[in-house]
């Protein structure tokens, strides 16, 4: 099964100020609990400057 998850957080950053992270998740469920998860996102300050990022990670559930 692959699940699909969006979110959009606000946050302050040091040194930065005020942020949004806009991100996706990607999540495929395999056998015996096992899930391998991918994200992307965009954080963005108040001035307009941003970060595109990447993540990925695979752990057992159970």
């Amino acid at each position: 099964m692959i699940h699909e998850d969006h979110a959009i957080e606000k946050a302050v950053m040091k040194s930065v100020g005020n942020v949004t992270n806009d991100m996706t998740f990607i999540n495929t469920h395999l056998p015996e609990g096992i899930i391998q998860s991918a994200a992307h996102g965009t954080i963005t300050a108040e001035d307009g400057e941003s970060i595109d990022w990447i993540s990925s990670r695979y752990w057992n559930n159970q």
